[in-house]
């Protein structure tokens, strides 16, 4: 992988990847946050990311999220990818209703959007500015959002980390699994926090969150494996 972080390791950092076939089922409430994270790559520091989430009283979410390059590399590349999650919480339940994903360099644009049309059970994404439809499955989640329900199901305990995600004009379902607890540094000091991975079967690509009780479960460092073995990492530095 060169030095510029390929478009499918930052699909996987900031989306990272499941979605669940049932109606995710929040059983503690969402909280505000905002995150900032420095992203690694070949023990290089290539980028910062950026997450925020936004609960207005009316139980209206928007979710945002940012990766742009930074020193050298944005002098070169000057790129930045930006996907944004709006829904809302209804019953607990995480619903989507729009979902748009921005990746900008200095040579190139590239937009896509999701629309979830719950009333008429139909997913609309326009890609490429083409659009396509297919039906929405209860539970449904857009590539962003999934991590809030992922957070979710952690704080429950032990149920199934299974999603169903809307992904270029499919639903495609992601499963992750938990392989105990370890200690990861943030700002010079040790947390725990709950490994969790997902591999695809057939593939070397393997993404790993740690997620950190401490946080609302909240991935404290992202870890995305390309096909050759190199890693791309993502380890939060600012939380509040």
């Amino acid at each position: 992988m060169p030095v510029f972080v390929s478009p499918l390791a930052y699909r996987w950092l900031l989306a990272a990847l499941l979605l669940h076939s049932m109606p995710v089922v929040c059983e503690t409430p969402l909280h505000n946050f905002s995150a900032t994270y420095s992203v690694r790559s070949g023990g290089l520091k290539i980028g910062r990311m950026q997450r925020r989430l936004t609960i207005a009283p009316e139980n209206h979410y928007r979710f945002e999220s940012k990766i742009e390059s930074t020193g050298l590399l944005a002098l070169v590349h000057g790129s930045f990818i930006e996907e944004t999650s709006e829904g809302d919480l209804i019953a607990g339940q995480i619903r989507p209703r729009h979902y748009a994903h921005r990746r900008v360099t200095k040579d190139k644009r590239k937009e896509s959007t999701i629309t979830f049309d719950w009333e008429h059970s139909r997913i609309t994404t326009i890609a490429k500015g083409e659009p396509s439809d297919m039906a929405a499955s209860p539970g449904a989640l857009d590539k962003l959002v999934y991590q809030l329900a992922l957070m979710q199901d952690l704080v429950r305990g032990d149920g199934p980390l299974r999603y169903a995600v809307a992904d270029d004009g499919q639903l495609k379902v992601y499963e992750f699994s938990r392989t105990g607890s370890e200690t990861v540094e943030i700002g010079g000091q040790a947390v725990t926090a709950l490994k969790v991975i997902y591999a695809r079967k057939g593939s070397a690509r393997k993404t790993t969150l740690w997620c950190a009780p401490d946080y609302a479960y909240l991935p404290i460092k992202i870890e995305y494996v390309e096909a050759d073995g190199r890693p791309t990492t993502a380890t939060l530095t600012t939380f509040q």
